[in-house]
């Protein structure tokens, strides 16, 4: 049996953190500032961050719950969930899903990306977003619900690809899928 080590970390709510593990999971709660999270072989979860958050795994699921501000999440293999309020969102995952439930007072103040290279993507946004809607799959469909407005398909018999304004449009939300269906829904 390898030995192994479990840290548990108090530290004032405000506060700069990065932490790093080469096999092992991590979790955070509770935390303002900029918050950096890197695991090589393990999944990360958080719950109640506020500010700038960076996950990032080499092969694990990274969940993201009641966060506000800022988020970059990377997994090279692993599943990808975000809930909270956002202003910048940078996702992306070799091989899983990727689900992203955006809440009231979210707001894009640069253009959003999330990929996949192989799975789903489930976004479920507020009716009060303002975004131009681009998303497109390489194998699967593109479903949209509850998304007024200008909305044009890129090619006539193409499900794999959706253009629409989003209320008043603005930053680009830019969803792709190398292989996997895409949902979104307000």
């Amino acid at each position: 049996r390898s030995p192994s080590v479990s840290l548990i970390v108090t530290a004032p709510r405000t506060v700069t953190v990065d932490a790093r593990t080469g096999d092992g999971s991590i979790t955070a709660d509770d935390l303002a500032g900029t918050i950096t999270l890197n695991s090589g072989d393990g999944s990360i979860r958080t719950r109640r961050i506020e500010g700038t958050l960076r996950a990032r795994t080499g092969d694990g699921s990274i969940a993201i719950s009641d966060a506000a501000g800022r988020v970059e999440a990377d997994s090279g293999d692993g599943s990808i969930e975000l809930g909270g309020r956002f202003e910048a969102i940078d996702v992306r995952t070799g091989d899983g899903s990727v689900r992203l439930d955006v809440v009231d007072g979210s707001v894009l103040k640069g253009d959003w990306s999330v990929s996949t290279g192989d799975g789903s993507i489930t976004v479920r946004l507020p009716r009060n977003l303002d975004a131009e809607l681009d998303a497109h799959t390489g194998d699967g469909g593109v479903h949209a619900d509850g998304i007024p407005g200008n909305v044009e398909k890129t090619d006539n018999d193409d499900r794999g690809s959706l253009k629409a304004q989003i209320g008043k449009g603005g930053r680009t939300l830019r969803l792709r899928s190398g292989d996997g269906s895409i949902n979104i829904s307000r």
